[in-house]
This record gives C-alpha cells, sequence and structure tokens, in this order.
C-alpha cells in the first residue's frame, strides 16, 4: 500500500526537475521489514518527507497448526506476539545545505508507532550513477533515547533513492 501511495505522489512531480526523491531502506530487511519514503522538496534547501515501514514477515504464508504447536514448544509463549503490518510512518522536514536531496543534511520529524516520538537526522546523499544515490544517515528517537538512556546501533540507516 505505501508503495502504492508512493507512485501516486511521485506522479505529481514528474514534470519538475529533481523536486523529488524515492527510495528505499536497505537495512531495514535486517529487521524483517521493508521502508520506503518519498520526499518533495518545496525550496532549494528544503524538503518535507513522508515514510512508511511495513512488515512483510506477516505478508508471508501463514504457519500450519502442526507448525504453531512446534514452534510453541521451542519458543517461550511470552515472545510470541501478532505484529501489524504497518509498523510506523514519518513525517520529516529536512535542510539540505547544499542543494535538495545533494550532499549532506539535517531533519527533525515526527514518527508513529506504539508510541509516538520526534526524531532528528543527521546524513549524506552520495551520488552513484545518473539519478540514482546512496543515502547514509542516523536517525535518534528523542523521547526513545532518553528513556532507553542509550542509542541503538539500529539508528544506522542505509538506502537507495531514485531522485526525479
Amino acid at each position: 500500500m505505501a508503495l502504492v501511495f508512493s507512485y501516486i505522489a511521485s506522479q505529481a512531480c514528474l514534470s519538475q526537475e529533481r523536486s523529488c526523491m524515492a527510495g528505499i531502506e536497505l537495512t531495514s530487511f535486517l529487521r524483517g521489514s521493508v521502508h520506503v519514503g518519498i520526499s518533495y522538496s518545496f525550496d532549494r534547501h528544503w524538503s518535507l518527507g513522508g515514510e512508511a515501514c511495513v512488515t512483510y514477515k506477516r505478508l508471508a504464508k501463514d504457519k500450519s497448526e502442526l507448525e504453531k504447536e512446534h514452534n510453541g514448544e521451542f519458543n517461550n509463549a511470552s515472545s510470541i506476539s501478532a505484529e501489524p503490518i504497518l509498523q510506523s510512518g514519518i513525517l520529516m522536514l529536512s535542510y539540505w545545505p547544499i542543494m535538495a536531496f545533494n550532499g549532506p543534511h539535517l531533519s527533525v520529524g515526527i514518527r508513529t508507532d506504539k508510541a509516538t516520538d520526534i526524531i532528528t537526522e543527521a546524513g549524506y546523499n552520495l551520488s552513484l550513477w545518473k539519478d540514482i544515490c546512496l543515502s547514509i544517515s542516523v536517525r535518534i528517537p528523542i523521547i526513545q533515547s532518553i528513556s532507553n538512556e542509550s542509542i541503538d546501533a539500529r539508528n544506522i540507516k542505509i538506502g537507495i533513492n531514485y531522485r526525479f
């Protein structure tokens, strides 16, 4: 569903030169989910983006009764929980010192999942080939980091993006 919304949002940007960017986060596959996003630059140095994180474990074929029974024997019952398909949604405002979707950026935004959180991000976009770029960033959820008194390694993000 997030891919459909990303495609619909990208259609409005096709007539403008390099004013949008859509991508997928590669590190999200390590957590059993797909993290996709789309951004729109409304100024030379500013952009607004939205992201969705969808769990693909739940989209796979459901386990048979025998598999569920065996998993119950070997796993702790408290660790089994049904995860929602849509894990989180993010809305970000980004500042690009050089130019939108080029080079370093600083971002601030809001994330909704089990609990709403304020997030900050510092990152860099590196052009790979034509309009395809590699994005590397560190995203820190403020409230979660304060309550856990630590910053997790899962905050490092690496993704592939397409600028259009």
